[in-house]
C-alpha cells in the first residue's frame, strides 16, 4: 500500500518573533483509528509559504473513550521574516484498507 497521509491545515494569522502561541483541540478517534496522529504550529514569512519553524507533539490515541483535549505550546522563532503562524492536525502511515481509511 502507498504511504497516506492528511490533515488540518488552517489559515496562518498574523505572528510576532518571540512571542508564545498555543494550540489546544479536543478529538475523538473512532475505534477503528490507527494511524500516526500530530498537532503543530509552524511559523511562515509574510507571503505565508515561506517556512521558518515548527512545534509539533505526536498524541497517543485513545480510540472509543469520547473527547480528549490535547495541547502544544510554542514560541515564534526570533526571525526577523517570522509573520504568520498556522495550526495544524495532521496524520501518517494509516494502517488498514481503503475502506477502512475512508471511514476513519
Amino acid at each position: 500500500m502507498p504511504a497516506n497521509f492528511g490533515g488540518i491545515f488552517l489559515t496562518g494569522t498574523p505572528a510576532t518573533p518571540g512571542e508564545s502561541y498555543t494550540l489546544t483541540v479536543d478529538l475523538s478517534f473512532e475505534d477503528n483509528w490507527n494511524a500516526d496522529t500530530f498537532i503543530a504550529l509552524e511559523f511562515y514569512g509574510a507571503d505565508d509559504a515561506f517556512f521558518l519553524g515548527l512545534e509539533e507533539i505526536e498524541i497517543i490515541e485513545t480510540p472509543g473513550i469520547g473527547y480528549l483535549s490535547f495541547r502544544v505550546d510554542a514560541v515564534a522563532p526570533s526571525n526577523p521574516f517570522v509573520a504568520f503562524v498556522r495550526p495544524v492536525i495532521r496524520f501518517e502511515h494509516p494502517v488498514g484498507g481503503a475502506g477502512e481509511l475512508e471511514a476513519a
